[in-house]
């Protein structure tokens, strides 16, 4: 088995909210938040995922990424969980996947002053490249949604924001976070992170891995807890594939 690293360097997040001005709970509030009670969750089974996207079913993976990429607000919450989860079944699929194109949008970012109409036309540009690149880095749908908020276009701003919603909604159905065994199922590393945002919860800076699970302490909290945890199975067993063809 290869020795991974499951920790993420989540500063790009900080470079945006720096641009803007403005904090991440700003867009969350006009965002459903997700709640940890649920009484049952749903098994992540990648034989049975990949079985459905390959029979007839309505189901094809690339009509499903088509809608999600060109932010088609019809796709059902079903929909989003063979999409996300669907994207370890392919041969592209990797878990640490990245995009040159994220050089060129922090050097627009980085600029000094209030972004003009044409940045924020570039924002959008280059954010879609990115996610055409990396379907699931989804942070790039707020770039996506705040782009459109400055540029006044709410109900592109409103499927941005449902695009973000439903992969992060596919996440949620899978556990509660809350320890080894109802952890949340993930297949990239940068999604715990975006979890943790949406669950309004802030990392508290140590990282473990236990089990096959990464856990990520959380700074004081309403919810009472230390930690949230991550079942990163489907990335180890990823790496372990591709070790096993090295070697070969």
């Amino acid at each position: 088995m290869p020795k991974i690293s499951v920790y993420v360097n989540y500063s790009k997040m900080n470079y945006f909210l720096y641009f803007y001005g403005m904090k991440l709970i700003s867009l969350l509030l006009l965002i459903p938040s997700l709640c940890f009670g649920q009484d049952s969750f749903r098994k992540v089974n990648l034989k049975e995922i990949k079985q459905t996207l390959t029979d007839s079913t309505g189901y094809s993976y690339s009509t499903l990424m088509n809608r999600y990429l060109s932010k088609d607000t019809t796709l059902t919450e079903n929909e989003f969980f063979y999409l996300y989860y669907g994207q370890a079944t392919q041969e592209s699929y990797s878990p640490y996947g990245s995009s040159d194109t994220n050089k060129k949008l922090k050097e627009l970012m980085d600029k000094k002053g209030d972004p003009s109409e044409k940045d924020l036309e570039k924002i959008i540009t280059l954010s879609e490249k990115i996610l055409k690149e990396i379907p699931f880095d989804i942070d790039y749908w707020l770039y996506i949604a705040y782009a459109n908020k400055m540029l006044n276009r709410p109900l592109d701003r409103h499927s941005a924001i449902q695009m973000y919603r439903g992969i992060l909604t596919a996440i949620n159905s899978t556990g509660d976070g809350k320890s080894l065994e109802t952890a949340f199922w993930v297949i990239r590393v940068d999604n715990e992170y975006t979890m943790l945002h949406w669950l309004d919860l802030e990392f508290g800076g140590q990282q473990s891995l236990i089990n096959r699970c990464d856990k990520l302490t959380v700074k004081k909290n309403e919810e009472g807890l230390e930690a949230v945890y991550f079942d990163v199975s489907i990335l180890f067993n990823s790496m372990s594939k591709l070790f096993d063809k090295g070697k070969k």
